[in-house]
């Protein structure tokens, strides 16, 4: 399945754009990893609703990072790429690629931020989660839009 980015993080920088800019890119950087320790609690916890909302606030961030580094996400393919992956597993290479996003040689460096999208979408799915539920709950407030699967 192919998911359009575009949407989502035009979104994202309409919404906290000129915020991101105020902050730059080392406090939304620690922002996310504030997000991703947060996460770690509820991993083991049973609130599948504050885990939806955390996941997609994480994702929120990414595209934030993506967004003050000029990195423009696109289309990315989403598979059963952590179908086999444990969540002790998605979670520490999340933890990995939002460290190394601390690294400014890796900041434009698209594969980065779409494997961290992934594998928030990975740690979804475990859960039964639809970030593209979430997403639309957030954004699409006049009317269902029957297309949002492919839009993220």
């Amino acid at each position: 399945m192919k998911i359009d980015l575009t949407f989502w993080q035009k979104k994202t920088y309409e919404d906290y754009g000129d915020k991101d800019q105020d902050l730059g890119f080392e406090q939304v950087h620690l922002r996310a990893l504030k997000t991703v320790g947060d996460l770690a609690e509820l991993l083991h916890g049973k609130n599948r609703c504050e885990l939806e909302e955390l996941l997609s606030n994480l994702v929120s961030w990414i595209i934030s990072l993506a967004n003050l580094s000029g990195v423009e996400l696109g289309k990315i393919e989403i598979s059963c790429d952590f179908k086999d992956w444990d969540v002790y597993s998605l979670y520490t290479s999340l933890v990995s690629d939002i460290a190394d996003l601390s690294k400014e040689k890796m900041r434009s460096w698209k594969e980065i931020y779409v494997r961290a999208i992934k594998e928030c979408i990975g740690l979804g799915w475990k859960y039964g989660i639809s970030l593209v539920k979430e997403f639309q709950r957030r954004y699409i407030t006049d009317g269902i839009d029957e297309n949002v699967e492919n839009k993220i």
